[in-house]
């Protein structure tokens, strides 16, 4: 027994179970982070009034770093030979967890595998994954975000968004003055309680659109799109995919569908003026208006009942069906 305590002592005070203090790198406004690896969780952590950056975890996990004219490199280890880069590339290995915590300076970080947690800043933010997961919080910066297959979530903040995920999840949730792009090939988008200018494509996500404020262009291809408690303008086109919206307030819509069904729900005597067209479809709309209905196509135009001014909606189809409720 006491041989055993003697030899845990022994291994917990020796150096492979030291924690290595962290590293503290002076930085200008116009500096820059560039963080490269293969496999890590990366946490940057935004303290106002800061002039300085600490930065821990990388001797643990055999990372280097350096500052050259203005740039903060932290590297992680790099194969050797291109066996080693394979076997690298087939298997992360260990994850390295690195924290950054101090000034706001542009950064970019690329991984192979990862997650990044961006917390604060105002500056520009460039984050690429092929796998994992970037979450950004109350962030004024732009960001740039590019996953092949995991998540991006976006949260109270505001600024400059470019964002492109392949596969997985995409989230944009209480954001005001944002501008920008958002684009999610296949799974789900979710766009909840933004302020701004935003256009979002979607090739086969499903996509889902609800309080938003603003100017909102939508590019869809074959994926079910809903819009809920929408004010300001809508303008797009879809292909092949449904397209759900309810409006509110004052509201413009402009959108072109190929076959895809294109439903507009609006208030109660919203009094907005219908500009409706499809040539294959059909068209439903209240029967105070008529549907003029000829060889080449079907068409409405004509005012609900209601204030005039507050709605304008417009809607040309190829093979779909409009409907106005």
């Amino acid at each position: 027994m006491a041989f055993r305590a003697s030899a845990l002592l022994v291994l917990l005070f020796s150096p492979f179970f030291v924690q290595a203090a962290p590293i503290d790198i002076p930085v200008a406004a116009n500096d820059k982070i560039i963080l490269k690896g293969l496999n890590a969780q990366v946490s940057y952590s935004v303290q106002p009034g800061s002039s300085s950056l600490r930065v821990s975890g990388l001797e643990e996990a055999g990372w280097k770093w350096e500052k050259t004219n203005g740039r903060v490199y932290l590297l992680g280890p790099q194969a050797d030979s291109r066996r080693g880069l394979e076997d690298q590339l087939r298997t992360p290995g260990k994850r390295a967890v690195i924290e950054i915590t101090g000034a706001s300076i542009a950064s970019e970080i690329h991984l192979r595998d990862g997650v990044v947690n961006l917390n604060k800043g105002a500056h520009e933010s460039t984050v690429t994954l092929r796998n994992g997961k970037v979450v950004a919080l109350g962030r004024t910066g732009s960001l740039r975000a590019q996953v092949m297959k995991g998540e991006i979530f976006v949260s109270d903040g505001s600024g400059h968004v470019d964002l492109d995920l392949y596969q997985g999840s995409l989230t944009l949730r209480n954001l005001t003055q944002v501008e920008g792009e958002a684009y999610s090939f296949g799974g789900q988008l979710l766009v909840d309680n933004v302020k701004g200018n935003l256009a979002v494509t979607t090739s086969q996500s499903t996509a889902k659109v609800q309080k938003f404020t603003g100017t909102l262009v939508v590019e869809n291809g074959k994926g079910a799109w809903t819009g809920t408690a929408l004010q300001g303008r809508v303008e797009g086109s879809s292909g092949e995919g449904a397209i759900n919206l309810q409006l509110i307030g004052e509201t413009d819509v402009s959108f072109k569908a190929q076959s895809g069904r294109v439903s507009i729900q609006l208030p109660k005597s919203s009094g907005a003026n219908l500009n409706l067209q499809t040539r294959e479809g059909e068209i439903s709309v209240p029967s105070e208006i008529r549907v003029n209905r000829t060889h080449l196509e079907k068409s409405v135009r004509g005012r609900l009942r209601g204030e005039a001014g507050k709605f304008s909606v417009m809607v040309r189809s190829q093979e779909g069906s409009i409907v106005v409720r």
